[in-house]
């Protein structure tokens, strides 16, 4: 019956990929073998920035526009397009054709700003430097108009191709012209794959845990099925046995329908990686949740995490990554390619036999796919005390709802004022969480804002206020470690004018009896790995690692103490494992974790993804096919390696 679908199913998912009006969209017409599309683009608009100028595409067409940065390059407007078809389609051919104006400009355009970690006493340049060797040239900049990925996702459930167009404004910076795109004319050529890649139909929910948290999950197994969401149960110990580790390197073919080749695994995450692939084929699982941590205060796992690699800039004397945990890795399991070919994706496709590698000045590095095939979360829980919380309240949320769920608070500050080294009066997390007000309001959503800018964010006590009866949604956008947040009071000229929201030993004041959904924007807010076991060193050697002073020593994560919380706190959290970056200033939500979080609000509000795991896994896809710079970029890469997902992906939000 699936199978019979399937030319409905890409018609459908190639008829959401087109903007409703006419402006935009242009004719389109389609059969079972091409798809043709036509943008049009307004005049774009130029704005005067003093010394330089800005050219924008916003407003200009109803596609997804934003900004192709490169530190220190033009910052260049890009519109991007991106189609979906049936897992198994080959993509024949592709033709893109753009039909460009030329601009004369007064100015230069403005060079992209550098990412900024956020961390205290870090250098940040408050104007950026134009690269000589790009405003130099007369060549056009970047040098191609545009360009096509190929990728394989998920989309309302459903196993997709992805193609992803974006295309460009080039600039010529010593001739001052740029090439506006007016009109873009997209024609694919495509096949339909002979017969579904996958048939289960079995399962929606895998959960993944450790035999000892087995018995406290069966409640939840009850309530899940009662509500229609099927849920299967996998222990690491069913898995370890049934995915042996081999020797790396060593190839094996799967004995299924699609013969598909893949090495044997390499270490307990690959093996778990292995079992989600396997439950996506026989029962066409959804979503995965990682009922899991390390050991108690040790540094053993339950269910182990995957580190990634990938040594982004920072500063040489934190040394706070590499080594973060990514649960992106569990969730990305194919990539494809325009033939249609689908392979299990190991995260290590320079095949130097380490996994997610990407080392700070290196030529080779591991390019994955990232889009998620399954809608992943993790719930930490490293004691049976902990499970049995976890799971009462899933059940409590997913039954109750409430009236109060319609309420949202935003809580931020001025994330870079001159204390970090800006020098401007734009205040970047209260910018990022307009953004997302703006997102919820247009659902209906009562939003307070708790600024520092508007004198009503002093200190812990004022949001305790605002969430104490109970509101829906929580952004926090500022600065954090494994044990606080807070965010600085406008044009805050020292340290000292910093404001804390929350600390681990606050959250237990929030005991309303109302679950909300926060979404933390800060560094290692989500570092689910930290252990008392550093703590525990610390007093019997004396000597002060780099996990003491980072606050890895602390019992749980700020993200995962919200879930602790018995009778308030959070139903689930998003944040990141890792250092967190931004842009200073008006860019701040132009890219990185200002973009990033604020589209999770998106994909709910807006998108209609109203289950936390299908908004996380849209909010990264979006990244990818807007804003890009995964494969190419060490801190945009990061950003979406780092955004976790503490909770239950299939709960749905507002129960």
């Amino acid at each position: 019956m699936r199978w019979k679908l399937l030319a409905g199913i890409v018609a459908m998912l190639l008829v959401a990929t087109m903007p409703a009006g006419v402006m935009g969209a242009g004719e389109i017409s389609r059969d079972t073998k091409n798809l043709s599309c036509t943008i049009l683009l307004e005049k774009p608009r130029i704005e005067d920035k003093g010394k330089y100028v800005l050219v924008d595409l916003k407003g200009s067409t109803d596609e997804e526009t934003a900004f192709y940065m490169e530190t220190g390059k033009p910052i260049i407007p890009v519109v991007a397009k991106t189609f979906f078809f049936p897992i198994g389609t080959k993509i024949n051919r592709v033709n893109v054709n753009i039909e460009r104006k030329c601009y004369t400009l007064e100015k230069k355009i403005e060079p992209s700003p550098k990412p900024v970690v956020l961390l205290p006493n870090v250098p940040v340049e408050p104007e950026a430097k134009p690269d000589p060797s790009v405003y130099n040239s007369d060549s056009l900049y970047p040098e191609k108009p545009y360009k096509i990925r190929y990728g394989a996702g998920i989309k309302d459930g459903e196993h997709v191709l992805i193609v992803n167009i974006k295309c460009y404004a080039q600039y010529s910076p010593a001739r001052d012209i740029i090439y506006i795109p007016e009109r873009v004319d997209i024609s694919i050529d495509y096949s339909l794959p002979e017969k579904p890649l996958f048939s289960g139909g079995g399962a929606d929910l895998l959960i993944i845990t450790h035999e000892k948290f087995k018995p406290y999950l069966q409640p939840l197994v009850e309530h899940k099925n009662k509500l229609g969401i099927r849920t299967l149960i996998k222990t690491v110990q069913e898995i370890y046995e049934e995915y042996p580790i081999g020797c790396m390197g060593t190839k094996r073919i799967v004995k299924d329908k699609n013969e598909t080749e893949i090495p044997i695994p390499r270490d307990k995450p690959e093996q778990i990686k292995y079992a989600i692939k396997d439950a996506i084929e026989r029962y066409g699982i959804k979503y995965v949740l990682i009922f899991g941590g390390r050991k108690g205060q040790t540094l053993d796992w339950w269910v182990p995490d995957r580190k990634s690699l990938n040594v982004a800039e920072s500063p040489a004397e934190f040394h706070c990554d590499p080594g973060y945990s990514c649960d992106l890795y569990f969730a990305d399991i194919y990539r494809t390619t325009k033939s249609g070919r689908l392979y299990f994706d190991d995260w290590d496709t320079n095949e130097n036999g380490i996994v997610d590698d990407w080392f700070y000045m290196a030529e080779d590095w591991d390019n994955p796919d990232y889009y998620p095939d399954v809608y992943v979360g993790r719930i930490p829980v490293r004691t049976e005390w902990e499970a049995k919380i976890a799971v009462d309240k899933i059940i409590k949320y997913e039954n109750d709802g409430g009236a109060w769920f319609k309420k949202a608070v935003m809580v931020s500050g001025d994330t870079f004022p001159p204390a970090r080294g800006a020098s401007k009066p734009v205040y970047e997390g209260e910018r990022e969480c307009d953004v997302a007000a703006g997102y919820l309001e247009k659902a209906g959503f009562e939003v307070e804002k708790l600024y520092t800018s508007k004198g009503n964010f002093n200190s812990y006590e004022d949001v305790m206020r605002a969430i104490g009866n109970g509101v829906g949604f929580v952004y926090t956008a500022g600065h954090g470690n494994p044990a606080l947040w807070g965010n600085f009071l406008p044009m805050a000229r020292t340290e000292d004018e910093f404001v804390l929201g929350h600390t681990v030993f606050d959250i237990w004041r929030y005991s309303n009896d109302h679950y909300a959904f926060i979404v933390i924007g800060g560094c290692h807010n989500s570092q689910f790995n930290i252990s008392g076991q550093y703590f525990i060193d610390y007093l019997i050697t004396g000597n002060m690692s780099k996990h003491v002073r980072l606050s890895e020593h602390y019992p749980y994560c700020d993200g995962y103490w919200w879930l602790l919380d018995r009778d308030g706190g959070a139903i689930g959290s998003i944040g990141n494992t890792g250092l967190g970056y931004g842009y200073i200033d008006e860019h701040s939500t132009e890219g990185l974790g200002g973009w990033l979080e604020p589209r999770f609000f998106h994909a709910y509000a807006i998108q209609g993804k109203h289950r936390a795991g299908e908004a996380w896994a849209q909010a990264i896809t979006d990244y990818i096919n807007i804003i890009g710079g995964v494969w190419s970029d060490q801190v945009d890469r990061k950003t979406i390696e780092e955004l976790v997902l503490l909770g239950d992906p299939s709960i749905k939000l507002g129960g």
